[in-house]
């Protein structure tokens, strides 16, 4: 970002611990096709090591029940909100 200003009053978030299997989550990304972000509650399901597909790097999956209207690709997941 050219202007530093663009950076004042924002606060980075935190990251937590692993969440535990059947905790509460917030899912937050963009819907498949979608110009906006949206936000859904889930359920953490299961928690493993995956091969992903375009850097063939196995990396900590971590996979969310949630009511899906449509598809979510790169969702970042939060347990809580610290300030």
């Amino acid at each position: 970002m050219a202007d530093e200003t663009f950076w004042e009053d924002l606060c980075p978030l935190e990251f937590g611990e692993i969440p535990a299997l059947e905790e509460d989550v917030v899912c937050v990304g963009f819907p498949t096709g979608g110009d906006n972000i949206s936000v859904t509650r889930g359920v953490v399901s299961r928690v493993e090591i995956q091969r992903y597909a375009h850097s063939a790097v196995e990396l900590l999956a971590i996979q969310v029940r949630i009511q899906l209207r449509t598809l979510y690709r790169l969702s970042q997941v939060f347990q809580a909100f610290k300030r």
